[in-house]
């Protein structure tokens, strides 16, 4: 992990100072903001910006701290506690209605025939192969609004909700409003969470603000 870089307390207090003044800009430039659509640009880097801070606040400075971020294919964040390491992938959305996408990547014809043919047993498979898989022990989901709202869950966790992602949308009718997957030319798949499918909020809802789940697991 030498590529990594090491965060430490004085890098998340110049990170609060850049959240507030993006957001202060933001909210004092709304026209220019909603014609050109850059609260949606600025998500990306703001939410992982607003994770770090907030994993901090939450693990302490006992904790060492490497990021990669985009960079890196699986995960953003390594945590460091004594000999202890656990991985955190960040995604974020600033959408009213959330959606947060999970690619997973490099599967064969056959397999996303199957997905397309709906069948549950082969795609439940593809699901919990791939994300068992990703070196990541945590996904923290960051809904970015006035008041964030964070969403923590480990590997198991993640496969349920995809299971259920997937089980709604075979199971819906309308399912140009429920498009929770998507499947391009090389046989990558991305799985949308979205708020407007109710099923899968309320399930996601579980793990709001589930930060235990990571220190106890850190620190016990």
């Amino acid at each position: 992990m030498e590529e990594f870089k090491e965060i430490y307390k004085s890098d998340i207090k110049k990170l609060k100072d850049i959240i507030k003044i993006i957001n202060k800009k933001l909210n004092e430039n709304k026209n220019i903001v909603k014609k050109f659509d850059l609260r949606k640009k600025f998500t990306g880097v703001l939410g992982e910006a607003i994770a770090l801070v907030e994993i901090f606040n939450n693990c302490g400075e006992s904790i060492k701290y490497k990021w990669k971020g985009g960079k890196n294919k699986d995960f953003d964040l390594a945590l460091f506690y004594n000999d202890k390491i656990k991985k955190i992938q960040i995604k974020s959305s600033s959408a009213e209605d959330y959606n947060f996408q999970i690619m997973t990547k490099d599967f064969d014809r056959k397999l996303v025939k199957d997905l397309k043919k709906k069948n549950l047993k082969k795609v439940f498979k593809i699901i919990h192969k791939n994300i068992d898989s990703k070196d990541v022990d945590y996904w923290i989901f960051v809904h970015v609004r006035d008041k964030n709202i964070f969403y923590l869950l480990n590997k198991k966790q993640l496969i349920k909700l995809l299971k259920r992602v997937y089980k709604n949308y075979v199971n819906k009718e309308r399912h140009h409003k429920y498009t929770n997957y998507g499947i391009d030319n090389s046989g990558n798949i991305r799985f949308m969470l979205k708020k407007v499918d109710k099923k899968t909020s309320k399930l996601l809802n579980k793990y709001k603000e589930n930060w235990k789940l990571l220190t106890k697991e850190l620190f016990n």
